[in-house]
């Protein structure tokens, strides 16, 4: 069996660290970051195939999963619901890392009014009938909830790319295994 370098395992290490950090601290920016490093790596592994040809198994692997399963998330007659694995698992990292707001609760009662000396001045974030309207919390929902829909999308093209691999190395190793039983001469 082939043992694995210890400069690969590191390489492998280094680029789970990054993508559970783009998940954790999910944003607009991550999300492009991420697809068009995926997108990247599926048109290079598209290169390779063409390129080496028979070759170049793990490189047709690679491109054949990756693109495989890319092209499957967006057919009609295969719906994949949002509640699917990549989605799950990337949505359930960012909970943990960022957790919802918690609605703020209600403001203790006014003190007596004490007699003024002056007129009222009015403010345009206070409401003459009751407390100062405070849209915060519902611009916290609202950001929760877009960042989480770009971990999730984040996700997608990291389970791609993990898709992508794995036709890699089972490309690879059907390649080797067809090399040792065809006979020798030019391909």
């Amino acid at each position: 069996m082939k043992r694995i370098s210890l400069a690969r395992l590191l390489g492998f290490i280094g680029l789970f660290a990054v993508g559970l950090a783009a998940i954790a601290r999910a944003s607009l920016m991550w999300n492009g970051i991420i697809y068009t490093i995926m997108v990247g790596s599926l048109f290079a592994g598209l290169l390779g195939a063409i390129i080496l040809g028979r070759r170049g198994g793990r490189w047709i692997g690679f491109a054949l999963f990756g693109w495989g399963y890319f092209a499957l998330h967006f057919l009609p007659s295969f719906p994949i619901t949002a509640d699917y694995l990549p989605d799950e698992s990337a949505g359930w990292v960012y909970d943990r890392a960022n957790p919802a707001p918690v609605e703020p609760k209600p403001a203790a009662p006014a003190p007596p009014a004490v007699p003024m000396t002056s007129p009222p001045v009015s403010s345009p974030l206070v409401d003459p009938a009751g407390p100062v309207l405070d849209l915060s919390y519902q611009y916290a929902i609202n950001h929760h909830s877009f960042n989480r829909t770009q971990a999730e999308q984040i996700g997608f093209s990291l389970f791609v790319l993990l898709f992508a691999l794995s036709g890699s190395i089972l490309g690879g190793h059907l390649s080797r295994r067809l090399d040792a039983t065809s006979p020798p001469g030019p391909r």
